[in-house]
């Protein structure tokens, strides 16, 4: 069953007089019914829900125009009209609003015709039952409402009637604003509106008068009926944009007007009509009054001033009223109080800050302990140099000879003799110990037990001390490779050199033994600060949000990431429980730990609904330029340049360059 979509459903029968007319018809049988009306459409949400009686005809339902009217009793609009055709007698029209089409009938026929706009015969059909004049109203088969497009559903005693909205629309004609003072010009088909003042309240009454029947016509995205005075609410907007569509959707206009300023308070951002202005001081408050920038608001909305002498005072230009204000001096610059800004300027204002983020103080302990860490890092670094010299020194003096590594079978363990090969890294070719490269009688005169494996020897390393032969198992005379220890000389230096590689040793295990113990003591000092901290304020999300961070930091000191993270989480959590929207800030702080694409990541996190949370929190040239790339990406594209115009004051060279380039393919979009 097809759904008709309407867009102003309006129900009119102007029904014939109620005298005998036309013979009445005696036939059928009325029952009880439940019948309900719904109405789905954004402009008009209707049900309404009567007891009547219906007429049942050979098993078809027939509606009477008085339960029609009982149905759109309460409602404020027609839905659709029947009315005679005034050429033909016994000929009648039902027409939807939409004037997409009409049907056509005749009393006593099974026949209908529907029309298009122009009048012509678009389709042509038969129903069960034809229209009848009965017991004096007129009844109209059911079948009529499937005809045109209406949804039933009819269950026992029960009948349901949707009709739904459509998307057809015509050309506005005219706009007219109630209350609100406006200068009119004409464009070729529509009437068009300027303001010349600022609205104060937190509605303005429309009415759009349609060129063209049956139109769609939003404000702000919401549909509104033509012909009738609308109360729109303005409540923080400082534009209304009104749109009008032909009704065969071939032809629309837009229209965006300026209603007045806004400005908001975001944190250490102000936001005038949408747009993230750079000022060269923050918001203040003082005294419990928020103080905003005097230059920078007035510029951004458009308004001239000059002070006076003692620049105490300013006189304000707007739209040619000359209006005094208090300026207040703060670090040499004039601020205005938020207040007089609203109610001298009537410009709407507001304060929407993000959770205020202070930048956690180190303790003192906890620097102290940072610092004893720090050193007991850089005297194991010494350490370590002084352990990796002495390594050296007695590798160059281990290996000031050619030594060689030795392996093969033990074939006798007194002497110790091998049948196996030996191998250097530092012996020259032409060394006669290579002549022990091959499987041959080798006898070791200072075996190394730690390189016995059951009957072999593996891999020790001995000096070539010279050859001789001795007898095969055949009596044959064979030769016989020696290998020993280094020269008397030689193992003094190295007895030397390892003492001091053992002393430099030693020395390298007791300074990281001590990092490990600073290790401990910065976590304990951190822990302690903090849960002292939060013993005294258990209902403080900063508090909570300082020890996260905190632990993060030392996450970061330590290279220990599990542990610390996960009590740092958990430390989020509970300031989250306290303060959602402080979460952001962990989130950011996190995020600014680790590398850029997971960095991007977490600052795109919050930058897609928030923002002003994101710029809040940025204080580095590094943070802002990592904003305004995702602000940009994000489509914020007032906070990006916000972000880059920041740039170009803190930032480096090269950030400055690419802030530049950014603002100008921001002004190209702002452009289009």
């Amino acid at each position: 069953m097809k759904k008709q979509r309407l867009f102003m459903l309006v129900l009119v029968f102007l029904l014939l007089a109620k005298g005998n007319i036309f013979a009445d018809v005696q036939t059928g049988e009325s029952s009880e019914n439940k019948i309900t009306l719904n109405i789905h459409s954004v402009i008009v949400d209707y049900t309404n829900t009567i007891e009547d009686k219906l007429l049942t005809i050979n098993g078809e339902l027939m509606i009477s125009s008085a339960t029609i009217d009982a149905l759109i009793e309460n409602l404020p609009h027609p839905i659709f009209s029947v009315y005679q055709d005034i050429n033909v007698k016994d000929r009648f029209i039902m027409r939807s609003v939409t004037g997409n089409k009409a049907l056509e009938f005749e009393l006593g026929s099974h026949s209908y015709n529907i029309r298009d706009l122009d009048n012509e015969i678009i389709e042509t059909g038969n129903v069960i039952l034809s229209p009848e004049y009965i017991n004096g109203q007129l009844y109209i088969p059911f079948e009529f409402f499937d005809v045109l497009g209406f949804e039933i559903k009819v269950k026992d005693q029960q009948i349901v009637i949707d009709i739904y909205e459509s998307e057809d629309s015509a050309i506005m004609k005219g706009i007219a604003f109630r209350d609100v003072r406006v200068n009119t010009a004409f464009s070729p088909r529509v009437h068009d509106y300027s303001f010349a003042d600022i609205v104060t309240g937190d509605t303005v009454k429309i009415t759009v008068i349609p060129n063209e029947p049956f139109t769609t016509v939003t404000v702000d995205g919401k549909p509104i009926l033509n012909n009738t005075e609308s109360e729109i609410s303005i409540k923080n907007k400082n534009t209304l944009t009104i749109l009008a569509t032909s009704e065969s959707g071939q032809n629309t206009q837009k229209f965006v007007y300026k209603i007045r300023d806004t400005l908001e308070v975001q944190g250490k951002i102000v936001l005038i009509n949408g747009k993230a202005v750079l000022t060269n001081l923050i918001p203040k408050v003082v005294n419990d009054k928020t103080l905003i920038p005097l230059k920078d608001t007035l510029k951004a909305l458009g308004f001239s001033w000059t002070s006076s002498e003692d620049k105490n005072n300013v006189i304000v230009d707007r739209y040619g009223n000359q209006i005094q204000m208090q300026a207040i001096m703060v670090d040499g610059s004039p601020m205005l109080l938020l207040d007089e800004v609203g109610d001298f300027l009537h410009v709407q204002t507001s304060i929407h800050n993000p959770p205020q983020y202070t930048k956690r103080t180190v303790p003192e302990t906890e620097k102290k302990a940072k610092a004893e860490l720090t050193a007991a890092v850089k005297a194991n670094a010494a350490a370590q140099t002084v352990y990796e010299n002495a390594n050296k020194k007695y590798q160059e003096t281990f290996y000031s000879e050619p030594v060689f590594r030795v392996t093969g079978q033990i074939k006798s363990r007194k002497p110790f003799y091998l049948w196996g090969a030996a191998f250097s890294e530092n012996a020259p070719l032409d060394h006669p110990g290579w002549a022990a490269a091959q499987s041959t009688n080798i006898l070791i005169q200072n075996p190394d037990n730690s390189k016995i494996a059951y009957n072999n020897y593996i891999m020790g390393m001995h000096y070539y001390k010279g050859s001789t032969t001795a007898k095969g198992i055949y009596g044959q005379t064979v030769p016989v490779y020696i290998f020993g220890g280094p020269s008397a000389s030689l193992q003094k230096k190295i007895n030397a050199a390892k003492a001091v590689l053992d002393k430099a040793s030693t020395a390298l295990k007791k300074s990281k033994d001590a990092v490990e113990v600073k290790k401990r003591n910065l976590i304990q000092t951190v822990k302690s600060y903090y849960d002292s901290l939060q013993a005294k304020n258990p209902k403080d999300a900063n508090t909570y949000l300082a020890y996260a961070q905190a632990l993060v930091d030392t996450s970061v000191q330590l290279d220990e990431t599990r542990d610390l993270l996960k009590l740092a989480t958990q430390k989020s959590d509970k300031a989250k429980s306290l303060l959602p929207a402080i979460d952001y800030y962990f989130t950011l702080y996190l995020a600014d730990q680790l590398e850029y694409g997971d960095r991007y990541e977490g600052y795109a996190k919050i930058a897609s609904k928030h923002p002003d949370a994101l710029l809040n929190y940025c204080e580095t040239a590094r943070q802002y330029l990592d904003a305004a790339t995702v602000l940009e990406d994000e489509k914020h594209y007032s906070y990006a340049e916000y972000a880059y115009n920041i740039l170009l004051t803190i930032g480096s060279d090269s950030q400055k360059a690419k802030a530049a380039k950014h603002l100008e393919d921001l002004a190209k979009v702002d452009g289009e």
